[in-house]
């Protein structure tokens, strides 16, 4: 944003929109938010979900949050809810998921 006077500044409650209005003009900021992971277990398999607007996140995998490593499976479009899908075994194992942009 332009430096200067500002008369009044406002945000939304996710931190993702902001406008401010001084010095004669009025601004306005808006940030994609992060897609948030909707994780759906069954008997043999854990379905991993996102939002569409997400293009840009892959999920990764991580047995203990330090190391981590991107899932082959190649997510499927899901028309019927928008949502980006992939479908992995379930297993004993501790493992943790996260999604991240490729870098």
């Amino acid at each position: 944003m332009p430096g200067g006077w500002w008369n009044s500044v406002a945000a939304s409650a996710d931190g993702s929109e902001f406008v401010a209005g001084g010095n004669g003009g009025i601004w306005f900021y808006q940030a994609t938010p992060a897609p948030q992971i909707i994780l759906t277990p069954t008997l043999t398999n854990l379905a991993f979900s996102w939002l569409v607007p997400s293009t840009n996140f892959g999920l990764q995998q991580s047995p203990d949050l330090i190391a981590w490593s991107s899932v082959t499976n190649a997510p499927q479009l899901n028309y019927t809810n928008l949502h980006y899908e992939v479908q992995l075994p379930a297993t004993n194992a501790l493992g943790f998921y996260r999604l991240a942009t490729p870098e």
